[in-house]
């Protein structure tokens, strides 16, 4: 969902007489925090998905752990950005998809009516097939339903996101917007 909100984004920017090459003017505080977390749950998923170790096993047995803290690094590091509102909403939504994950194991539910509504079978049956490792199929023993993944989406890619992820696109449409628009740099 991020690569077509970037798309977007960049495309509504350009209509709006933004410049591209504004967006080096993005002024983001704790950017490295943010990367932190994200190689962190990259190098964690890459080590869970394709090797059978102590370290893979380690790390899956504490999925929720490793997914929380990682979605805590990267909300820390937006949160330098408090002030600013697109960094703000992104933060939010991030903190709404950590909530579901955090209680149910290190996995976002995920609703099975709306994986068929965008014809998902495929992704279906892997969840419940144990193949996805971040997924289970909502049910009334998962937590925060509501805030889980629930949102049929039909358009060029098919998915189902969450309130979060809306609120996250929301804020990164916000901040590209904001920035590839400006004639002048920001002054601190």
């Amino acid at each position: 969902m991020i690569i077509e909100v970037l798309i977007v984004s960049l495309i509504a920017g350009l209509i709006r007489g933004g410049s591209v090459t504004n967006l080096k003017n993005i002024r983001f505080k704790g950017l490295y925090i943010v990367l932190l977390g994200i190689i962190i749950n990259v190098l964690s998923f890459h080590l869970m998905s394709y090797y059978d170790n102590s370290l893979s096993i380690y790390l899956y047995n504490n999925l929720a752990f490793v997914q929380s803290s990682t979605m805590m690094l990267i909300l820390v590091g937006l949160l330098f950005n408090h002030k600013e509102t697109g960094f703000l909403l992104t933060a939010s939504g991030i903190g709404l998809n950590t909530i579901p994950i955090a209680f149910n194991s290190g996995k976002m539910p995920v609703a099975q009516w709306a994986l068929l509504v965008v014809n998902l079978r495929d992704v279906l049956d892997k969840v419940n097939g144990g193949l996805v490792i971040d997924k289970i199929i909502m049910s009334d023993e998962t937590r925060f339903n509501f805030l889980a993944d629930i949102i049929p989406i039909e358009y060029p890619f098919p998915k189902v996101i969450s309130i979060g992820d809306v609120i996250m696109a929301i804020g990164i449409f916000l901040i590209i917007q904001k920035y590839m628009t400006l004639s002048q740099p920001l002054q601190d």
